[in-house]
């Protein structure tokens, strides 16, 4: 048996035989391979050491003639790790080659495509894939239920709201575990609360919640504390709605993930801008606008929107006309997240006394907003062409969308029923007829709004 020699191979170099020096290659590591230490090799050059593992610089006899090195191979990607972690273009693009390599786990790997594409804001393709994954009829039918949820969110999402709820209601049908049920009741209740069915929104979030919570799962509570908060928030409880923020930066904490601790910081500043803490608001927007800013694959685009409110609130216009020069070019095919950015234009144009440009832009988002089911936004859209129309002389226009908007808003949203009274008042004033009906109602606000 052939003892190993030192590193300096001090012994002369003796040829092995074919099958045993196969044998003895087959058997050592493989970073190791015809090493100078290894008394089968030649002693001609010196392991040096590449990478982080500090793999040999030389691999096989043929790979020194050829001049090639071995290096350690890093880490494969693996798609669910970088979901985690929320890096969806890594995550989406490890699936897909993932995909490729292993075609049978045809319908796991479209599940994490769809959640990557659906952190990218890419709807329309998540709907495509999730479809062709449920044409396949997987066998197991809690991931059939999850595809379906997913499937649901983008369709909804885009604004396509009906096929959407009817999506998310058959996930929750064939649910079976604990997480996909969590997943499809946290889905309807932000569809609730978007249609201002307050009462079933929180409902069905705080049943979602319950679900996160026997789970353990951190993430599905970050996002549930979130659609939670507005739902308070439009309840005006907004104190309540903080807290609930406040808690979603230690999950951000716990999850390890700075880019949510940047979200929770963001929306904690818009309930602190509701309760009049400017200061507090505009010292959150920045930190999470100065976290996203510094991380890879990220961007604060979706933050100026609720710096230019703010701004507006305060009078500058100027760094609201700047802000709104920062808004993101795209919205991904999201009619919202448009008719939202369109709603800070009306602002911004109606405060510089364009006010053809605000009626037009306002009038543009009701559209959206109508298209996307959404009801607190339409309700705001009409609180805006209100005061257009009012500034343009078309009263009897703007008392009629006031009027909608108080229909709307009188049961649930004690903020948007307070601003429409005020619009309709205004209205009549100019008129020249006696607003002190309207303005003089205030035992018929709900009691969460006196504050």
């Amino acid at each position: 048996t052939l003892a190993r020699a030192p590193p300096e191979c001090a012994r002369p170099w003796r040829p092995l035989s074919i099958r045993r020096l196969a044998r003895r290659v087959r058997s050592a590591p493989r970073c190791a391979r015809a090493c100078a230490g290894c008394a089968s090799a030649p002693p001609r050059r010196e392991c040096s050491p590449r990478g982080p593992a500090g793999a040999c610089a030389e691999a096989s006899p043929k790979g020194r003639k050829a001049g090639r090195v071995c290096r350690s191979r890093p880490p494969r990607l693996s798609g669910t790790r970088c979901l985690a972690e929320g890096r969806y273009d890594e995550a989406l693009a490890a699936v897909r080659k993932e995909k490729r390599q292993r075609p049978g786990e045809a319908a796991g790997q479209a599940l994490t495509e769809c959640a990557a594409l659906l952190g990218l804001g890419r709807y329309g393709d998540v709907v495509l894939v999730a479809t062709r994954a449920l044409g396949r009829s997987p066998q197991d039918v809690d991931l059939r239920a999850r595809l379906r949820v997913i499937r649901g969110e983008a369709l909804w999402r885009s604004g396509r709201w009906k096929a959407g709820e009817q999506e998310a209601r058959k996930g929750l049908s064939e649910a079976q575990a604990l997480h996909t049920r969590a997943r499809a009741l946290e889905l309807l209740g932000a569809m609730a609360w978007r249609q201002q069915a307050l009462d079933q929104a929180q409902e069905q979030l705080e049943s979602a919640q319950e679900l996160y919570a026997e789970r353990g799962s951190a993430w599905g509570l970050f996002r549930v504390y979130g659609t939670l908060a507005c739902v308070l928030g439009d309840r005006g409880r907004l104190e309540e709605a903080v807290a609930l923020q406040e808690r979603r930066l230690e999950l951000a904490l716990d999850l390890r993930r700075v880019d949510l601790s940047a979200v929770a910081r963001a929306e904690r500043g818009v309930a602190l801008a509701a309760l009049g803490h400017w200061n507090a608001a505009r010292a959150d927007l920045d930190t999470a606008s100065e976290i996203l800013d510094r991380l890879a694959g990220t961007s604060s685009g979706w933050i100026e929107p609720s710096r230019a409110a703010l701004d507006l609130a305060a009078g500058n216009l100027t760094a609201a006309r700047a802000a709104r020069a920062r808004f993101p070019k795209s919205s991904e095919g999201c009619p919202r997240a448009t008719a939202e950015a369109l709603l800070i234009r009306s602002d911004l144009e109606l405060a510089s006394g364009a006010i053809s440009e605000a009626e037009s832009c306002a009038g543009e988002a009701l559209r959206l907003f109508t298209v996307a089911k959404d009801k607190e936004g339409s309700g705001r859209s009409r609180l805006r062409r209100g005061l257009a129309l009012i500034e343009q002389g078309r009263c009897e226009e703007a008392i009629r969308e006031a009027r909608r908007v108080r229909t709307a808003s009188a049961p649930c949203r004690s903020g948007q029923f307070g601003l429409a009274l005020l619009v309709e008042g205004r209205a009549l004033l100019r008129l020249g007829r006696p607003a002190a009906r309207v303005f003089g109602v205030p035992e018929q606000l709900p009691f969460d709004s006196r504050s």
